[in-house]
């Protein structure tokens, strides 16, 4: 896959066929899983965060070191510009709809970090007003189109790592130091850490002119707090209790499956948390899974991603960064060969099995499970995998194909089966072909289907 500067990508026309947000866990069957190729030269990438429409960004790593900052929008990687007198960028954030993305660049002249943003129609930028001597990284930013987005993170130009938030321009202060924002909701609550008169490094919620300490007993454990939704619930972490989720002003312990560490990264406004956990009994750094956490009644339940997906091999998934509303999950992974690849992960609701009997020339069955009694479902195609936003009944989502056709439709029996039945002409003799099925009434997916005829 050869890399492309920035763009900007719109919807598909009108098909109202996508992935909905998820109403319950227990929905999902699986997840497939699309991997984001480093750049050309480069050994590793990794997927840090991602929007609504299942763009992702984060970074790619070169043999030699540094990093570049991509962005993958609708199957495709994106280097992401550096401005002239800086290298080395990172994307940290995207904004859930808005397409600011944040992070940061090193400028030659000093080798600082400073906090940079990227906006999806408009290039590259370094946020203005930030004092050229001190040095700061951007890590969120709310859902707001620029430039009256407002973006947090960590900045020295206070003194040595003090949480900040940039507004219209400019740096303000909110942590004091050593301490640092790292989410973000779109009532402008802000989490991160900050240091206590006791020395203690403690997750926070900074509400307005008020700061929340989220760790609650006891009060000399140090800890995080990586994210919050728009409910102001916040996830993080905290030494000899664990993982938490903070709501209506109680800590809630999370299932911690590791006695070692498990970290809760990302959460979204329907209960669902991701993060990684160790697998290894001696502790060692380079033996972490990612993690899900699915809500269960009053509590959540901690689920290890590698085990739900089936049609992927050679990939084992190490993080779990972040969340959308449709469930979809912004991932880093693991190859044979130990180098890391950035992941989307895309949840699937029902099977479809290949074509049969897989040949050009002649009809093709699809074979369906697991629908829903008495569905509409709908086959499409395309050459080639993507992310594609889609707009109409299910607006907000993706499927993983690009550019997708609908060429079939059927309606499931009774007991929820069904088959496509098609010509493949002889020309697709040869051609490698994806399918994706999808219930458009209800917005569910089945996973991707790719073959090649013969």
């Amino acid at each position: 896959m050869s890399s492309r500067r920035l763009h900007v990508v719109g919807s598909l026309p009108a098909l109202c066929l996508a992935l909905a947000a998820l109403a319950q866990p227990e929905g999902v069957i699986g997840y497939d899983a699309s991997v984001v190729a480093p750049l050309d030269g480069h050994r590793s990438s990794s997927a840090v965060s991602l929007d609504e429409f299942a763009r992702l960004v984060g970074r790619s790593t070169p043999f030699s070191g540094g990093s570049t900052a991509i962005a993958w929008i609708n199957g495709q990687r994106l280097e992401l510009p550096v401005p002239p007198g800086y290298r080395n960028p990172a994307a940290n954030g995207i904004s859930p709809s808005s397409g600011v993305i944040v992070g940061y660049a090193v400028r030659e002249q000093d080798a600082y970090e400073h906090a940079a943003a990227w906006v999806i129609k408009a290039g590259v930028f370094i946020l203005p007003n930030l004092p050229d001597t001190f040095s700061g990284i951007a890590m969120a930013v709310e859902d707001t189109p620029w430039p009256d987005s407002a973006i947090v993170g960590r900045c020295a130009a206070f003194g040595p790592d003090w949480a900040t938030i940039w507004l219209e321009g400019r740096a303000r202060e909110i942590g004091g130091a050593a301490s640092a924002a790292t989410g973000i909701n779109k009532a402008r609550d802000v989490v991160g850490t900050w240091r206590n008169g006791q020395g203690v490094t403690r997750p926070v919620m900074w509400r307005g002119s008020e700061r929340i300490d989220l760790g609650g007993e006891p009060t000399n454990a140090s800890g995080s707090a990586y994210a919050v939704n728009n409910y102001g619930e916040v996830v993080g972490q905290l030494s000899g209790v664990g993982p938490f989720l903070w709501r209506n002003g109680q800590r809630i312990a999370l299932d911690a499956p590791s006695s070692c560490w498990t970290i809760p990264y990302g959460l979204n406004d329907r209960g669902l948390i991701v993060g990684e956990y160790s697998i290894d009994p001696q502790c060692r750094a380079g033996f972490e899974h990612a993690l899900l956490w699915a809500p269960d009644g009053q509590s959540h339940v901690a689920i290890d991603l590698n085990d739900h997906i089936p049609r992927v091999t050679g990939l084992e998934l190490t993080q779990a960064r972040d969340i959308n509303e449709a469930g979809q999950i912004a991932a880093v992974g693991k190859l044979t060969d130990g180098n890391r690849r950035g992941v989307l992960l895309n949840p699937y609701h029902f099977e479809m099995a290949s074509p049969v009997p897989g040949g050009a020339g002649v009809r093709n069955t699809f074979d369906l499970s697991g629908v829903a009694p008495n569905e509409m479902v709908y086959l499409l195609w395309s050459a080639s995998s993507g992310a594609s936003p889609i707009s109409g009944a299910c607006p907000g989502a993706t499927i993983l194909l690009r550019q997708p056709q609908m060429i079939e439709s059927a309606r499931s029996n009774g007991q929820g089966t069904g088959q496509f039945d098609l010509f493949i002409p002889a020309r697709a003799r040869g051609m490698t072909v994806m399918f994706q099925a999808v219930v458009s009434k209800h917005c569910k997916v089945s996973h991707v289907v790719m073959h090649t005829f013969n």
